[in-house]
């Protein structure tokens, strides 16, 4: 009798030790996938950054005055944080009129909204409306070049008061990821001769955005 309650006794917690390590696999697994994408994230913010500085040092290419290209350093931004990496939710948007964002001059090209990125961030439920600029989308290699303008409650103190951009290429079926560390600027933050989409009143976020361009002025 002894040795059958002693087998049971053992069996049970031979099932409960393998239900914890099952447990601590499962959870080891979680955070191994997390960091991985911390990673791609941090290899992706480091490649965008990098690339935009060699672009601003480019007198040919650089939105900068010519009298400030030669001593362009790199954009100020913050640094990379995996929190303003995110998964959103994505509504296709598929029968918009086209239509003129309004812009800092005078100078304005045809849009259409094609989707909603939902999402939650800092606790806060969030919604973007995704664009298409229909010229863009014409040529070589952009077609699913996608433009979020957007607004956020730091502008105008640790990031630039008009509101930032984030655009990337992307064919969105349920999902899109949202990468904040690479919001960057838009050229007329540098340079009054350029004419910059403003981000539209639906795009204007209560929380603050402390990821990507911080203001330099």
């Amino acid at each position: 009798m002894c040795n059958i309650l002693n087998f049971d006794f053992f069996c049970i917690q031979f099932q409960m030790g393998m239900k914890k390590i099952a447990l601590f696999t499962c959870l080891f697994l979680f955070c191994v996938g997390l960091k991985a994408q911390d990673s791609e994230g941090f290899a992706d913010y480091e490649l965008f950054w990098n690339k935009t500085d060699s672009e601003f040092r480019n007198p040919e290419k650089s939105p900068l005055p010519e009298d400030k290209v030669a001593n362009f350093d790199s954009v100020p931004r913050f640094d990379f944080n995996p929190d303003y990496r995110v998964i959103a939710e994505w509504i296709a948007v598929k029968k918009s009129k086209p239509f003129y964002f309004k812009t800092t001059g005078n100078k304005k090209q045809k849009y259409r909204k094609v989707g909603l990125a939902r999402f939650s961030l800092n606790g806060e439920s969030c919604e973007l409306s995704v664009y298409k600029n229909l010229e863009l989308s014409r040529l070589d290699g952009f077609d699913d070049y996608l433009f979020i303008p957007y607004g956020d409650a730091s502008n105008g103190l640790e990031t630039y008061g008009g509101g930032r951009y984030l655009s990337f290429h992307a064919e969105p079926s349920d999902s899109l990821v949202l990468d904040f560390n690479q919001s960057f600027n838009p050229y007329c933050a540098y340079n009054n001769k350029y004419s910059c989409p403003i981000p539209p009143k639906e795009n204007l976020l209560d929380i603050p955005i402390l990821a990507g361009a911080r203001s330099d002025h």
